[in-house]
């Protein structure tokens, strides 16, 4: 009855289910339960194990423990793995926004890239070389026949018109052996005006007492400039996209001296002379039927109520015909 009774007890301790036991086995369990005092008038010898192996008691303690066991591990591992599955995804989330941060900081800046449609970047091997190509035919020197041609003639000097030895003259010979030299010449000058008088004899009150010739048409009125300084400037500052006072160091070299500012004040002056310009440009642009935008910021220093930065906006629209610049407070 011993072991029967201890193999009850495993089995009550061991949380199986009471409906997979015998019938003596859950008959068994319920006395338990209810008290050791109810066990008498029980006949248990009737349904005792006819070969009893209480050594194996243990065992089967044991092996109910690890069953039970089975479960909690089964469930740790799942949890294990499920995590081990979120650090993977987070891994590869934090290699592309890394991937990304390193092609923002030393990816490529041009906007234009190579298009996928394109081949492989030749070697320095197969590329071709710059410049003229071995074997092809040349184009000769470069003519230059729209500019102004100064002859000058280069005579022997008069000791050199004989022979050194007989000292006997040399007779001319027709014609003469000619080369070109393309020169540049720039000089600054002075224009000075001088603008005649004249004294009237009549005794009329409505012509003045002095008569004094009009001066040339200048483009800023009282202005120390001429035309051509102007012109200068506006071609190296506007085509040539020199910048200013890298043009006032090359004016320097050919002995003229202006000041920044003489500059700058001069642009304001013939800003209004090209509003209509730029006005005829724009409603040109914008005839067109396709074009090219695009903006890029650009700084400003004037402070806005509300506002600690105030980037403005350089706005490009390139038609055919024309490109249109423009400023803007906002995208």
């Amino acid at each position: 009855m011993s072991c029967q009774h201890s193999r009850s007890s495993a089995y009550a301790s061991s949380g199986i289910p009471l409906s997979s036991l015998s019938s003596f086995t859950r008959k068994a369990i319920e006395v338990l339960r209810n008290g050791s005092d109810q066990i008498r008038g029980f006949d248990l010898v009737e349904y005792c194990d006819p070969f009893p192996r209480c050594d194996q008691c243990g065992l089967t303690r044991e092996n109910n423990i690890l069953r039970s066991e089975v479960a909690y591990w089964k469930s740790v591992h799942k949890k294990a793995k499920a995590s081990q599955a979120k650090l993977i995804e987070q891994n590869k989330e934090l290699k592309a926004r890394l991937r990304q941060r390193e092609r923002m900081l030393f990816g490529r800046r041009s906007e234009k890239g190579r298009s996928k449609t394109q081949g492989p970047i030749c070697s320095k091997k197969q590329a071709r070389k710059r410049g003229q190509q071995p074997g092809a035919a040349g184009h000769g020197r470069r003519l230059h026949d729209n500019l102004v041609v100064k002859e000058e003639i280069h005579d022997l000097p008069e000791d050199q018109k004989c022979c050194p030895c007989c000292r006997l003259p040399f007779d001319p010979f027709p014609g003469t052996q000619d080369s070109e030299l393309v020169e540049i010449q720039v000089n600054a000058h002075v224009r000075r005006i001088r603008r005649k008088q004249y004294k009237r004899t009549c005794s009329c009150h409505n012509i003045p007492a002095i008569i004094t010739a009009n001066g040339p048409d200048k483009l800023i009125p009282k202005g120390a400039y001429g035309d051509s300084v102007w012109v200068q400037v506006l071609l190296d500052k506007f085509l040539s996209y020199r910048p200013t006072y890298r043009f006032l160091e090359s004016l320097k070299l050919l002995g003229l001296n202006i000041s920044q500012g003489t500059i700058t004040d001069g642009l304001k002056r013939l800003y209004p002379l090209f509003q209509p310009i730029y006005q005829e440009i724009v409603a040109k642009n914008q005839t067109e039927n396709h074009w090219h935008a695009d903006e890029t910021r650009w700084p400003d220093f004037t402070h806005l109520q509300g506002k600690t930065r105030n980037p403005w906006y350089m706005w490009v629209f390139k038609s055919t015909s024309s490109v249109v610049s423009m400023m803007a407070t906002t995208r």
